[in-house]
């Protein structure tokens, strides 16, 4: 099975995670709020937005916002 799954394209094998992500996270919110279930749910969501391709990009603006803002503390208070 996990052949056959690496033989499909590169675009084909993101979607498929990123629907089992989706679908995952879909369950994953209908369970008690627990540390456990919330730890899953995190998991899935990062799972999706690296399917997605927007993990990167996030990350990135993310880091920069968090330098911006230390820097900002450190001069100015």
């Amino acid at each position: 099975m996990y052949a056959k799954f690496m033989a499909l394209p590169f675009v084909t094998r993101r979607v498929i995670i990123a629907a089992a992500a989706f679908f995952s996270m879909f369950l994953i919110v209908h369970l008690p709020k627990n540390g456990f279930s919330e730890t899953l749910l995190f998991a899935a969501g990062l799972t999706m937005l690296w399917a997605v391709g927007i993990l990167i990009p996030f990350l990135k603006i993310l880091f920069f916002v968090l330098k911006w803002r230390l820097n900002y503390v450190v001069r100015f208070k």
